[in-house]
């Protein structure tokens, strides 16, 4: 088991090199992703999720949590004034990715069910979910969503990429290899 955590962490490190690469500029690397900026966290442009997203990357969890759960129930407020929100999606996929690094598994999947019930054709939240079904130990569940994820993903390299890459790791690790 210890070589194939080896093996996966290796892998994660050759793909962010490919995509840092690949770029025709440099990206930040998200430590804890192992991916480039914006690869596999896409919050969206809202001042917030930009800030949740810094604090996520500077391990500050705690704090990306807090300004996660912040933010939703200010865009639920604003729902029930009657006004929608477009980032009510991204805000419970942030929450879930934050919950998923502080290692609160079970709320991060609250989280991510409710980002995917509100918009279940984005694939964010399938790719954030897998993420914390991988980390969890739940491999079986993990491959599932991250192929809904492939399945709902924009015809992008470097996105495509980064999910097959997880599906790979997931389905090496159901087999057993």
């Amino acid at each position: 088991m210890p070589k194939l955590i080896k093996i996966t962490t290796i892998l994660s490190i050759i793909m962010t090199y490919i995509l840092i690469s690949h770029k025709s500029i440099a990206q930040e690397y998200e430590p804890w992703t192992g991916s480039t900026v914006g690869a596999s966290i896409n919050f969206g442009n809202h001042e917030t999720l930009i800030h949740i997203r810094k604090l996520i990357n500077q391990g500050k969890i705690d704090s990306a949590v807090r300004e996660s759960e912040k933010f939703i129930n200010n865009l639920n407020t604003l729902s029930r004034s009657g006004k929608t929100s477009k980032y009510l999606y991204d805000a419970y996929n942030a929450l879930c990715i934050s919950l998923t690094a502080n290692k609160e598994y079970q709320k991060a999947e609250e989280a991510c069910n409710f980002a995917i019930k509100d918009t279940p054709n984005r694939w964010q939240a399938f790719n954030s979910r897998g993420s914390m079904n991988y980390r969890n130990g739940s491999f079986s569940s993990a491959l599932t969503d991250y192929r809904q994820a492939l399945e709902n993903a924009p015809n992008t390299k470097h996105i495509k990429r980064i999910i097959e890459h997880n599906v790979r790791i997931s389905e090496a690790r159901v087999s057993g290899n």
